[in-house]
């Protein structure tokens, strides 16, 4: 067990801490009132769980999952964190746009990677239309993550 800290840049919208903001997804809880984002980003991109218990439906599930997981990679958008496990906060980003540098693993990042389209400013618009978050103008952001 050890400490891990990682360098995130990204293009997109800050949306603060946990403490400091209600965000959409807040209710959007399981049975154990745990919030899991990318539940509540596929219920908005119209793909839920079953509503079935697990056991004995295995299969369906893992369909579901795929299907969560095409849907939200299709917007090219994406709900992610920086800061700490203790203290999560969030932020929505273009997935082309967002880089981690991981504790010992530098990452190469061209000049050509940091270039935005007015195109992907929409696709980033139009994700926080979906998802409920008001709208910010974008910005490019460097940020990190610590874990233990």
């Amino acid at each position: 067990m050890g400490v891990s800290t990682n360098g995130i840049l990204y293009f997109g919208i800050e949306l603060g801490d946990e403490e400091d903001v209600c965000f959409p997804w807040d209710d959007f809880v399981d049975e154990e009132n745990d919030v899991y984002v990318e539940d509540y980003v596929a219920h908005k991109l119209g793909v839920d769980e079953p509503d079935v218990p697990y056991e004995g439906n295995e299969a369906l599930y893992s369909k579901c999952w795929e299907e969560k997981c095409n849907a939200i990679k299709a917007t090219g958008c994406e709900v992610d964190y920086h800061g700490s496990s203790a203290c999560m906060m969030y932020y929505i980003t273009l997935t082309a746009k967002h880089f981690t540098a991981r504790r010992g693993y530098p990452t190469e990042i061209r000049p050509k990677d940091l270039e935005v389209t007015e195109e992907q400013k929409e696709q980033l618009k139009k994700f926080c239309e979906i998802i409920g978050v008001e709208w910010k103008e974008p910005k490019w952001m460097l940020a990190s993550y610590w874990s233990e």
